[in-house]
């Protein structure tokens, strides 16, 4: 057994096979076995491992993979260990994903000071999205945390969750200097939007009246939406909602009203999303992406599960379970 089916032998892997030739071969992603799932394709150019030999040649695979319509793939899931297929069941968009989980390398509101370790143990699910915070660990952290999550085809997002105006522009400065594709968080609109002209980088201010740190959420969804308004009208991307940190209202009206006013905007709810039924609520109520740091590393979103992948499984399998329903 080679070095890497040792390592590989326990996982769930999903491969694809060569478009044209349905041939069962590319890895895409790995996962825990124990989650017996995988949460679909990668986003382009995703690094990508080859299958042995003494694997794809076993004649195990059964079915093929299948390019169809826009991007549509078949994933097959293969235990390493019995050499076959486990279940063949999802079809899913690759770019079309009915919600963007958008993993933060975060917990109370700061970067984990171990955020490069932790990145190098999940390059390999297949997140699409990543993120930090502002604060919590040194700029020459974030300048490799940024890259990092680069090399691993992902999205990445810096929230700006700093409390003066002063800090809040140096926050967003910086993050255009590392490379980020989307900053959110903040109030510092015309400041941003200034500086991201002539840039590809996405920004996603908070709405509402965000307050102190760890930020909670003051203001109705009359105050949300006529905040949409004016960010859309001022050129932002979408807005940063801190829904589930709200004091002063439920949080999914904050989401529906938000998803009314935005115009096509991107709309991210952020902060306190630690289960499935969560997860479902704020689809429904019309969100486009949302964040979970915290409830991965205190182990509150799978209570009964120990580590940070098992955490990650569970709330891309919650993903997965919306693009069935879809």
């Amino acid at each position: 057994m080679t070095s890497r089916l040792r390592w590989l032998r326990h996982h769930v892997v999903a491969i694809s096979g060569c478009i044209g030739t349905g041939r069962a071969r590319d890895v895409l992603h790995a996962q825990c076995v124990s989650c017996r799932f995988a949460q679909g394709a990668p986003i382009p150019n995703q690094r990508r491992w080859r299958l042995p030999k003494s694997v794809t040649q076993t004649g195990r695979f059964r079915g093929r993979a299948s390019w169809r319509s826009i991007c549509l793939w078949e994933i097959l899931i293969v235990d390493i260990t019995a050499e076959n297929v486990v279940s063949q069941k999802s079809m899913l968009r690759l770019w079309e994903a009915v919600l963007d989980f958008i993993f933060m390398l975060t917990r109370d509101d700061r970067t984990i000071d171990d955020c490069l370790e932790v990145i190098d143990i999940t390059q390999y699910i297949g997140l699409k999205h990543i993120g930090f915070k502002d604060v919590g660990v040194d700029r020459d952290t974030l300048v490799a945390l940024s890259r990092r999550v680069k090399e691993c085809g992902a999205i990445s997002y810096l929230e700006v969750v700093s409390t003066t105006s002063e800090a809040a522009r140096d926050s967003i400065r910086m993050a255009v200097d590392i490379g980020v594709d989307r900053i959110c968080g903040g109030k510092e609109v015309a400041f941003a939007m200034d500086l991201l002209k002539g840039t590809r980088v996405e920004y996603l201010p908070f709405v509402g009246k965000p307050i102190g740190h760890p930020t909670r959420l003051a203001g109705t969804p009359e105050d949300v939406a006529a905040d949409c308004a004016v960010l859309r009208a001022a050129g932002c991307a979408g807005v940063d909602l801190l829904a589930y940190r709200s004091t002063e209202a439920e949080p999914l009206d904050l989401i529906r009203a938000a998803r009314a006013a935005l115009d096509g905007g991107y709309l991210m709810v952020a902060g306190g999303i630690d289960s499935p039924e969560r997860i479902r609520a704020v689809a429904e109520a019309g969100a486009n992406g949302f964040t979970v740091g915290s409830a991965i590393f205190n182990g509150s979103f799978s209570a009964h599960k120990g580590s940070i992948l098992s955490q990650l499984a569970d709330v891309q399998r919650a993903c997965v379970e919306l693009h069935s329903a879809s």
